[in-house]
C-alpha cells in the first residue's frame, strides 16, 4: 500500500471518534497510527484499533452517567433483601425437585428400608 492510500484508510478510521476527542487529540492518534503502521505493523491493523477505540469512546461518552450512580448505597440497601429472596426461591425449588427423599425409594413410606451398616 501507498502512504496515501494508508493516510486516507487511517483518516477514514479516525471519525469513529466523536468530533471533539478527533479535534483535539486526532493529530497524535494519526501521527502514532502512522508511525506504528511505517514501522511494521498492518495499516489494517491500526484502522480496526482507531476505530475499536473510536467506538469505545462513544460507548463511554453515552453511558457516563452510569458510573456517577449511586451504586455502593444501593447495593447496602438490597443486598439483605435480595439474599433472601434468593434463598426463599432456591428452597421452594428445591423442595419442588423432591432431593430430600430417600434414594432407594420413589416415595416416602413405599415399603423400603434403610440399609444397616455392614
Amino acid at each position: 500500500m501507498t502512504d496515501r492510500v494508508i493516510d486516507r484508510l487511517l483518516l477514514n478510521c479516525l471519525r469513529a471518534y466523536p468530533r471533539a476527542r478527533r479535534e483535539r487529540d486526532g493529530e497524535v492518534l494519526l501521527s502514532l497510527a502512522r508511525e506504528l503502521s511505517a514501522g511494521g505493523s498492518s495499516p489494517w491493523g491500526e484502522g480496526a484499533g482507531l476505530i475499536r477505540g473510536g467506538v469505545a469512546e462513544r460507548l463511554r461518552l453515552r453511558y457516563r452517567g452510569l458510573a456517577g450512580a449511586p451504586w455502593r448505597a444501593a447495593l447496602a440497601r438490597l443486598a439483605l433483601p435480595l439474599a433472601a429472596v434468593s434463598l426463599a426461591v432456591w428452597a421452594a425449588g428445591v423442595g419442588s425437585l423432591g432431593l430430600w427423599r430417600a434414594p432407594c425409594c420413589p416415595r416416602w413410606g413405599s415399603g423400603c428400608s434403610p440399609r444397616s451398616p455392614d
